[in-house]
């Protein structure tokens, strides 16, 4: 329990909730511990007085400059694993400019000695991301196509484990687009984005989502933030929404989706794709979307219909589109 005093809000809560109340004869360590809570607070409450009495006195310092140093802006974890050693950085700022940021630029500041994670070197600029669903396979694969960036790291954050409370759903049933688990960490590439030709992009980014669809993937989140241009080519970012689709729903729901991409939907090797886990969008945004009823899943033709409202193309264009790579 605590009160923020900034003008933004600080990323983890200050602790969890306290038991104040007697419950067996034997409470000795509860006691102890409720009372070096209270006694911190106590402490703080004093030190933020005297701060708020002096403060016509003190120097004003830019909010933005203190936002872009100053720790408590930032979440706790400054580490994470990569091929079984700790890779440290630190925050250079929110990638966002809106408070509810989860995303952050960082520096590499210190790497053990022969590491041996991908191209990561000391001083390298990486993405810090905090998330509680990601689709990890859907990167991983676009990443040995060298169309997403590189990707370091997605697992938990060890630093949060005593304030979470995970409630995790029985297992092998659906999540059905609803968070049980607990916030975990995604460490990154950081690709330095330029805007390509609309044209050029449109054209790339219709050839990414053939490969997508055709390996059992869908990519649910195709707008204009997620998708940067290296100055080579086109890569997506934002996997959150990322997974594999229902392929009889997919055969289903062709309406948009280029005529190449329906000839390798009806392939039998994608039906054995089947999975009891299908990517669906949020539960509170499916209506607005596409409406559809709550607990969408994601399908090929969702993603067609973003990448035609993007670059104002047809099936038929995107269709002549990836029959001209072939």
């Amino acid at each position: 329990m605590g009160v923020v005093m900034t003008q933004r809000i600080i990323v983890q809560r200050l602790t969890s909730m306290e038991w104040l109340v007697c419950s067996s004869t034997d409470e000795g360590a509860q006691i102890l511990h409720v009372a070096s809570v209270l006694w911190a607070v106590r402490q703080t409450v004093h030190k933020l007085k005297h701060f708020y009495l002096d403060l016509s006195k003190a120097t004003p310092q830019p909010v933005e400059k203190l936002r872009s140093l100053h720790p408590r802006f930032y979440p706790t974890p400054t580490t994470f694993p990569c091929n079984g050693q700790n890779i440290t950085f630190s925050y250079l700022g929110p990638l966002q400019t809106h408070p509810t940021c989860v995303t952050f630029k960082a520096k590499i500041t210190d790497m053990p000695t022969g590491s041996t994670c991908k191209d990561l070197r000391k001083g390298s600029t990486v993405v810090i991301k905090f998330v509680s669903i990601y689709g990890e396979d859907v990167h991983r694969f676009l990443e040995d196509h060298q169309v997403a960036p590189a990707l370091y790291y997605v697992g938990k954050v060890p630093e949060w484990e005593w304030a979470i409370t995970a409630l995790q759903p029985p297992t092998g049933t659906q999540t059905h687009s609803l968070t049980f688990g607990r916030p975990f960490m995604v460490a990154m590439a950081f690709v330095e984005s330029k805007r390509p030709d609309k044209d050029l992009e449109g054209q790339q980014v219709a050839r990414i989502l053939h490969l997508l669809h055709t390996a059992g993937f869908v990519f649910g989140d195709l707008r204009a933030p997620n998708i940067i241009f290296d100055g080579k080519g086109v890569k997506l970012i934002d996997f959150d929404w990322g997974g594999c689709f229902n392929p009889e729903q997919a055969k289903r729901n062709l309406q948009g989706v280029p005529l190449l991409v329906q000839e390798k939907l009806m392939s039998p090797t994608l039906s054995d794709l089947a999975n009891t886990e299908f990517a669906r969008y949020p539960i509170n945004i499916c209506k607005d979307l596409f409406h559809e009823e709550a607990l969408a899943p994601i399908l090929p033709s969702h993603d067609w219909k973003m990448w035609r409202m993007l670059y104002g193309l047809t099936s038929d264009q995107g269709d002549a589109i990836l029959r001209k790579q072939e």
